[in-house]
């Protein structure tokens, strides 16, 4: 997404869909191609009937038309930030830990490619060490982000140990509520503690409901978005703790 907007020329949307990675059938091979390309100036005019649920749901229903997400990211890690205001992060028994290798993000560009990440997305990579400008990718984001006139930038706003997630992992808690099991194959992250909207209402005294889309008696359907139910995430709210 920061390649895309490119400082602020927003004119990289294509050459990234076509050049990352992302979507391709084998990240492992650049020649396999993402066929995303077109995707990413796609254009609907719902007033000729095209995408006509969207427009269903915008003729009824209201829409977060000046929504600006908070997170240069995700869906998971923009309802982080919608709900506790903060990012996700790999802990262990309390305190701030790498994540599996296999997980940390390297956007670099593979040998012979000009952008085909090495190692992104889920189990290829999916946290950040953002306090580290050598870490991969880093030091661009952060060089750009001290060049704003308009931003003055703040070097403490990544915890010095932090790896912050940056892609679309499944809760640390089973449907129970009990601790999931972790490793380099399971795309989940451990059992969050930042504080959320809910316990913010109930230290006020003020009663509160959550609503998600999709469950159903005894489990989820197909439907459910999981990285969208940013409470599900926190220990205090699962467990009580």
């Amino acid at each position: 997404m920061w390649q895309q907007v490119d400082g602020g020329a927003r004119d990289l949307f294509v050459w990234v869909a076509e050049t990352s990675g992302e979507g391709s059938q084998n990240r492992s091979d650049p020649a396999s191609g993402t066929n995303q390309g077109a995707v990413a100036m796609g254009f609907y005019n719902t007033a000729a009937g095209d995408a006509p649920y969207f427009r269903q749901l915008a003729d009824n229903y209201a829409l977060s038309d000046n929504h600006h997400q908070p997170v240069m990211g995700g869906t998971g890690a923009n309802f982080q930030a919608l709900a506790t205001g903060h990012a996700i992060a790999y802990w262990k028994d309390g305190a701030l830990v790498p994540p599996p290798q296999n997980q940390i993000e390297n956007p670099n560009p593979r040998p012979g490619t000009n952008n085909w990440y090495t190692q992104s997305g889920y189990a290829g990579g999916s946290y950040t060490k953002c306090s580290d400008a050598n870490e991969p990718g880093v030091g661009s984001i952060r060089g750009y982000l001290a060049s704003l006139p308009y931003l003055p930038f703040n070097d403490g706003n990544c915890e010095p140990r932090a790896y912050y997630l940056v892609n679309n992992y499944n809760a640390g808690f089973t449907a129970m509520g009990e601790p999931a099991p972790l490793g380099p194959k399971i795309t989940r992250v451990p059992p969050q503690a930042q504080p959320t909207i809910a316990e913010a209402l109930s230290a006020k005294g003020i009663s509160w409901k959550w609503y998600s889309g999709g469950r159903i008696a005894g489990g989820v359907s197909r439907e459910y978005c999981s990285v969208c139910d940013p409470l599900i995430y926190s220990s205090a709210i699962m467990t009580g703790r």
